[in-house]
C-alpha cells in the first residue's frame, strides 16, 4: 500500500482525498494557494505547504512547484483530484519521470480519451455508438460555418482537450456559428492549452447518463452501475443521481458494458466514468472522464463502497476487490451540487467571506464540502462549494431527506444556488423522473422571485436604511469643538444602533450611524424583481409605499448579524455593502440576496433614459459581476446596436459575454483584456446620438456564453 501522498488539489476534493487516504494510514501532504492558506484541507492533511498566489496558473497548475513539493516532503505518490491537472497528460508523465506514483490512468489513457476526437475514433472502432459529427479539428470560422451546415443543425461545438462543459457552444443557426467558434476555441485555449474544436450533432433534450467504470493494473474492468446528471445549467451538472430513474435492468447491462468495452479499449486502469446521451431509446458516447468524478458519492452511497479507497488499492498495484456479479446496489442516492452562485440573476458567479456556516446531518444525509466559517470565496476557482447527499430505500425517500437537509445547510455570507435546488426538488416532473438536460430550460417556474411579504418589507426596510446610513455617514461634517465631537453619536444616546430607540452609551456605534436630524429622503429599492418605495426620516421614521412604519435597525454584532424591527416583528440579517454606490447583499432566512437602493431622483433619471427623455443621457454598462475582463469588443466612436457583443468577462473560469440591450454611441471604454473589476463597476459610457434611441437603462446585459 502506498505510504504517503500529496494531493495536488484544493477545496472539498481535497478534503475527500486526505480523509480516505486517512483511513488507509496513508501520510497526507496538502498544499495551498494564498488565497487557500485557512481552508480545511489544509488543516485536515498531515502536512500543508505554500504554492504560489491565488491565480491558478501560478498555484494548482504549476507543476514544478507540485513536484518540487512532493520531493521536499518525501511523497510516495500523487492523487490529481478532479480539475487543473486531473486529466492532464503531460502532469501524469511528469509524476512518472520524477518516480511517484500517478494515482489515476496512465499517460497513454488521459492523451487518448483527452483528445475528444480521438476518443470518438476509438470508441467508434470498439463498437460503441458516438453521435454524428467530425473527427478532426475544425479549422477557421468560415469552416465551421460550413461544416455546421453539412452535419446538420442544430449542432455543438466542443474542445478537443476538453471536458466539463468548457469550450462549448451550441448554435442552431448557421450565422451563429463562426462566433460560436471562435468563442469555444478561445475559452478552450484559456481552459486547457489547446484551442481545437470539433462539432457533435446536437440532441434535444437528451438525458444525460454516465457509468461509473474501473480498471486494476492486471486488466481486470468492471463498472458500477450509472448516474443520472441530467439537470444541468451551462452543460455543468447540478443534480446527480443513482440509479437513473429511466433505466431498467436491460438498459443498464448494455450501457455497462458497452463502457467496460470503452475502459478497455484504452487499458484503463483506476477509476473514470464514460458518459452517454440517451434520446429516443438509444444511447452515445459523449465522453470518458479519466478521473474520479464529482458525484462519485452517490455511488458510493448504493454500493456502499468507497472509491477513493479502490483507487489507493489500484495504484499500490492491488487486483480490484470484487468482480462485476459482486458489486451490490442498494437504495437511492441523490446529490445536489452546492455552488456560490445567483440562480435568480441567471447563474452569475457570487463572491464573499462566509460568515456562518452549519452542515445538515442525520439519517441517510452526507455532507462533502471545503469550507468553513472565515472562508473566502473568490473569483480564482470553480463555484463548487460542497455537495449535499442524501440517501434512502427509496428515490421518494431520497428526495425527502433531500429536502429536509437543504432546509437545515447555512451558508451566511455568500449568494448560493440552495433556493433553486430545494425548489426543484418539491417539482412535479423531477419528483416524477422526467428529466433531461434542458430540465431548467422547460420550468421558467422555478426561477420566480416572488418572496414572503413579510420577509420582503424586511429586506426593503433594512437596505434603505443601511444605504441612508452609508449616505449620511458619507456626507456628515465632522465638526470637534475642544477635543468634543458635535456628532450625537458621540454623546451616547444611540446604544450602536443604526435607527431607532435605545439606551444611552458611551463611544463611537458602527460607522454608517446617521445623526437624529437628518432630513426625510425617498428611496426606490429593487430585487429580485420586486420594486418598492421607502421614505426614511429620522430616528427609525419609516414610510413604506406612503404607510408609517414604526423600524429600528441595530449596528451588526461580532458575527455581522443585525436585528431589524418593524411594528414589533423582529427579523436577524446580514448586510454587506458592495463597491457600486447603492448596491448592498443582504442576507435574511438563509438567503443572500443582491439589492439596488437609488434615491427616488436617481431612479427618476434612470427612467427618463429608459423613454428617451432628453437630458438623461445614456446609462454605462456596468459589471454583472466580478470578474476579469477577456476581450472588449468596441471602442470609443462605434455605434452599437441591440445585440452588439460589448465586452467579455471572465468569472469563476466561465466565459460571460455581455451584450447592447438598445443602441447607443461608445464614449469611454475603461477597462482593458488583463482587468480585474467588481460588481457594479463601471466599463464602458455611452454618450447620446440623436438618430439613434438611447440604450435600456442597463444599456447591456449579460449573457452567459461560457459552459462548463
Amino acid at each position: 500500500m502506498i505510504k504517503s501522498v500529496l494531493v495536488a488539489n484544493r477545496g472539498e476534493i481535497a478534503l475527500r482525498v486526505i480523509r480516505g487516504a486517512g483511513e488507509l494510514g496513508i501520510r497526507t501532504i496538502a498544499v495551498f494557494s494564498e488565497a487557500d492558506r485557512y481552508s480545511p484541507h489544509v488543516l485536515h492533511a498531515d502536512e500543508a505547504y505554500p504554492i504560489g498566489p491565488a491565480r491558478s496558473s501560478r498555484s494548482y497548475l504549476a507543476i514544478d512547484k507540485l513536484l518540487g513539493v512532493a520531493r521536499r516532503a518525501g511523497a510516495e505518490a500523487v492523487h490529481p483530484g478532479y480539475g487543473f491537472l486531473a486529466e492532464q497528460a503531460g502532469f501524469a508523465e511528469a509524476v512518472a519521470e520524477a518516480g511517484l506514483i500517478f494515482v489515476g490512468p496512465s499517460a497513454a489513457t488521459i492523451r487518448a480519451m483527452g483528445d475528444k476526437m480521438e476518443a470518438r475514433r476509438r470508441m467508434a472502432a470498439a463498437g460503441v455508438p458516438v453521435v454524428p459529427g467530425t473527427q478532426v479539428p475544425l479549422g477557421s470560422p468560415e469552416e465551421a460555418e460550413r461544416t455546421a451546415a453539412a452535419v446538420g443543425l442544430p449542432v455543438v461545438f466542443k474542445a478537443a482537450a476538453g471536458g466539463g462543459g468548457k469550450g462549448m457552444r451550441a448554435v442552431r443557426s448557421a450565422e451563429e456559428a463562426g462566433r460560436a467558434f471562435e468563442a469555444a476555441a478561445r475559452e478552450a485555449e484559456n481552459a486547457f492549452g489547446d484551442g481545437s474544436v470539433y462539432v457533435e450533432r446536437f440532441l434535444e433534450r437528451p438525458r444525460h447518463i454516465e457509468i461509473q467504470i474501473f480498471g486494476d493494473l492486471h486488466g481486470n474492468v468492471l463498472h458500477l452501475f450509472e448516474r443520472e446528471c441530467s439537470i444541468q445549467r451551462r452543460h455543468q451538472k447540478l443534480i446527480e443521481e443513482a440509479p437513473s430513474p429511466l433505466l431498467g435492468p436491460a438498459d443498464r447491462r448494455r450501457m455497462g458494458e458497452a463502457a467496460v468495452r470503452a475502459a478497455r479499449a484504452v487499458d484503463y486502469a483506476g477509476a473514470g466514468t464514460v458518459e452517454f446521451l440517451h434520446a429516443g431509446g438509444e444511447f452515445f458516447f459523449l465522453e470518458m472522464n479519466t478521473r474520479l468524478q464529482v458525484e462519485h458519492p452517490v455511488t458510493e452511497m448504493v454500493t456502499g463502497l468507497d472509491l477513493v479507497e479502490w483507487q489507493f488499492r489500484v495504484a499500490s498495484g492491488e487486483p480490484l476487490p470484487l468482480g462485476q456479479e459482486e458489486i451490490p446496489m442498494r437504495g437511492h442516492s441523490i446529490e445536489c451540487r452546492i455552488t456560490s452562485e445567483s440562480p435568480f440573476d441567471g447563474f452569475l458567479p457570487a463572491t464573499g467571506t462566509v460568515s456562518e456556516f452549519e452542515a445538515p446531518g442525520g439519517p441517510g444525509v452526507r455532507w462533502d464540502g471545503g469550507i468553513a466559517r472565515g472562508s473566502e470565496i473568490g473569483l480564482h476557482y470553480d463555484p463548487l462549494l460542497g455537495k449535499l447527499i442524501t440517501w434512502a430505500s427509496d428515490r421518494a425517500g431520497a428526495i425527502r431527506r433531500m429536502r429536509r437537509a437543504l432546509g437545515e445547510l447555512r451558508i451566511d455570507g455568500v449568494v448560493t444556488n440552495a433556493p433553486l435546488l430545494t425548489r426543484i426538488m418539491g417539482e412535479g416532473d423531477f419528483a416524477a423522473g422526467r428529466l433531461s438536460t434542458a430540465y431548467l430550460r422547460d420550468h421558467p417556474e422555478l426561477f420566480a422571485t416572488e418572496t414572503a411579504h413579510a420577509e420582503e418589507e424586511a429586506i426593503v426596510v433594512a437596505a434603505a436604511l443601511l444605504e441612508h446610513a452609508e449616505r449620511a455617514h458619507r456626507t456628515a461634517p465632522r465638526i470637534r469643538t475642544g477635543g468634543a465631537s458635535l456628532s450625537p453619536w458621540q454623546r451616547g444616546n444611540h446604544a450602536g444602533r443604526l435607527f431607532g430607540r435605545g439606551k444611552p452609551a458611551a463611544g463611537r456605534p458602527p460607522e454608517g450611524g446617521v445623526p437624529v436630524t437628518a432630513p426625510p429622503v425617498r428611496y426606490i429599492v429593487e430585487f429580485a424583481g420586486c420594486r418598492r418605495e421607502v421614505t426614511v426620516g429620522a430616528d427609525g421614521q419609516v414610510a413604506l409605499n406612503g404607510a408609517r412604519r414604526e423600524t429600528s435597525l441595530s449596528g451588526a454584532n461580532r458575527d455581522g448579524v443585525r436585528s431589524l424591527l418593524i411594528d414589533g416583528a423582529s427579523f436577524a440579517l446580514s448586510a454587506r455593502r458592495k463597491p457600486a454606490r447603492g448596491q448592498w447583499e443582504i442576507v435574511l432566512d438563509g438567503r443572500a440576496l443582491s439589492v439596488q437602493v437609488l434615491e427616488a431622483r436617481e431612479a427618476r433619471i434612470l427612467e427618463r433614459a429608459d423613454e428617451g427623455g432628453a437630458s438623461a443621457g445614456v446609462a454605462p454598462l456596468l459589471a454583472p459581476m466580478p470578474g476579469l475582463v477577456v476581450g472588449t469588443a468596441v471602442q470609443p466612436g462605434d455605434q452599437v446596436e441591440p445585440g452588439a457583443a460589448i465586452l467579455i468577462v471572465e468569472a469563476m473560469k466561465m466565459e460571460n459575454e455581455l451584450r447592447a440591450t438598445g443602441a447607443a454611441k461608445v464614449a469611454r471604454v475603461l477597462v482593458s483584456p488583463g482587468d480585474a473589476v467588481e460588481k457594479g463597476q463601471v466599463l464602458v459610457e455611452f454618450e447620446e446620438v440623436p438618430a439613434l434611441r438611447k440604450a435600456p437603462r442597463s444599456a447591456v446585459e449579460p449573457r452567459e456564453r461560457g459552459t462548463a
